[in-house]
């Protein structure tokens, strides 16, 4: 009867372990190559309307993940600082230069965000990791 729980223990553990983190895949969730791996599961944000009332709240968005049509975009002469818009006053800033076209859907990962003259909101961000 040991034998039998210790083996069913074992297997148990290896079924956690093989199953478990694997970039954005958790317990036995799969990719969603659509949205680069990302599954609605740990989408924190699905839409940039979502996105902007959670930083008008005053929500900490640092890290999250955030999924928005891009409404247009502006690359940087000197390769820095590339504009994408999701909105009328969500600007996403990064150093990267992804080939995007206007009403494409962005996944990215929030760096750190900032309020410009209570304005519009300075998003850095970077592909989420696969």
């Amino acid at each position: 009867m040991k034998k039998l729980i210790s083996l069913a223990l074992i297997f148990t553990l290896a079924l956690m372990l093989a199953s478990c983190w694997n970039g954005r895949t958790i317990l036995l969730t799969t990719k969603d190559p659509t949205t680069n791996g990302v599954t609605e599961k740990y989408l924190h944000y699905s839409s940039a309307e979502e996105f902007e009332k959670a930083l008008n709240e005053g929500i900490d968005v640092d890290g999250a993940i955030v999924d928005f049509v891009l409404k247009d975009y502006k690359y940087s002469e000197t390769e820095n600082d590339n504009i994408y818009k999701a909105g009328e006053h969500l600007n996403f800033i990064s150093d990267s230069k992804p080939i995007v076209e206007v009403g494409q859907k962005m996944t990215v990962r929030v760096v750190s965000t900032s309020l410009i003259n209570g304005t519009y909101w300075v998003i850095r961000f970077e592909p989420p990791t696969q």
